[in-house]
């Protein structure tokens, strides 16, 4: 896959730079801390399990104007500038940002081919649109435009780390990231976000496990890296080979907060659903439609895999002994 912002010599960051960048905002962390701004992310969030309302083209229209309207006022606080802010559709996606057009229906276009990949992953009709209306995306020209407009639009704290964040309200979602974060995470974390706004907007909010729902957003995001690219993959790997139990992470959750959010955990649960993206799609589909549907999640995977989860996580675990 060629990067996302592949071409976007004037607006991405080197990874030094970046990194003096996040350095020069080290007081940041603190002062958001004592402001008591929220660190959790929208997955972790408790959702309604009624599934959503099938909209018509009527619907679809209402709900790309909420994304339009939340846009924009995303985009003019913190500091963002509101001129030369204009709005792009693709297939997909609603896009705004202080980037050339080009630019801007690069980033669309690329992120479209994601949303397509899942679409044919849960075997979805080709003309159906997952999102209402469309995805949103907000694309900030600096790390202080993205942490200011995070905590000024959604009392958010934007951990040095972060490039990408998803925010959801209702059926409807957007995703905010920052232009000038370095490439390869960008790029990793714009496709986890989207992948998380696509099970988002599947038949209801309900949620996967968090090792499956940050599992899937990381498969998906290392099947459009460069082979050998995966951001956290041959870490992840390692650890495997040095005796790391997967099955540890099964029961981790989002409720109690027992999930730990970092790019080290999703990459090992990033195995357990790339085997079963690659191996075992059509039950994997299935297991995820029926969670989302309500079933409880380990009955519906004995009912789907014929297995245990355990047994499934044993099954990667000896993969990844011996396999790249």
């Amino acid at each position: 896959m060629i990067s996302i912002f592949g071409a976007i010599l004037t607006v991405a960051m080197t990874a030094a730079s970046f990194a003096q960048e996040t350095a020069e905002t080290a007081s940041e962390a603190q002062n958001t801390a004592s402001e008591g701004l929220a660190t959790t992310s929208a997955e972790a969030r408790p959702w309604m399990s009624t599934p959503w309302p099938v909209l018509d083209v009527a619907g679809h229209a209402s709900s790309e104007v909420v994304v339009k309207e939340s846009l924009t006022s995303i985009c003019t606080k913190g500091g963002a500038k509101s001129e030369a802010i204009k709005p792009l559709r693709t297939r997909y996606l609603l896009l705004r940002g202080q980037l050339p057009r080009t630019d801007l229906l690069r980033v669309g276009t690329t992120l479209d081919r994601t949303v397509q990949q899942l679409h044919t992953l849960m075997a979805r009709p080709d003309d159906e649109r997952p999102f209402a209306g469309r995805l949103g995306l907000a694309l900030l020209s600096s790390r202080d435009e993205f942490v200011l407009t995070l905590a000024d639009a959604l009392s958010t704290y934007a951990r040095p780390s972060t490039a990408a964040v998803l925010q959801a309200e209702g059926h409807c979602s957007i995703i905010i990231a920052n232009a000038r974060a370095p490439r390869g995470l960008l790029d990793h974390q714009l496709d986890r976000t989207v992948t998380h706004a696509y099970l988002h907007a599947l038949h209801s909010p309900i949620r996967l496990p968090a090792w499956a729902n940050e599992g899937v957003a990381t498969a998906v995001a290392w099947s459009r890296a460069a082979p050998g690219s995966g951001r956290g993959r041959a870490e992840a790997i390692a650890e495997v080979r040095d005796e790391l139990d997967l099955s540890e992470m099964l029961d981790m959750g989002y409720e109690d907060g027992s999930w730990n959010a970092t790019e080290h955990e999703e990459a090992k649960a990033g195995l357990l659903m790339e085997r079963l993206m690659l191996e075992r799609p059509a039950q994997l589909r299935e297991w995820i439609l029926a969670v989302k549907q309500g079933a409880p999640w380990r009955e519906a995977f004995a009912a789907h895999f014929n297995d245990s989860p355990e047994a499934m996580a044993a099954w990667v675990t000896q993969y990844f002994k011996v396999n790249d």
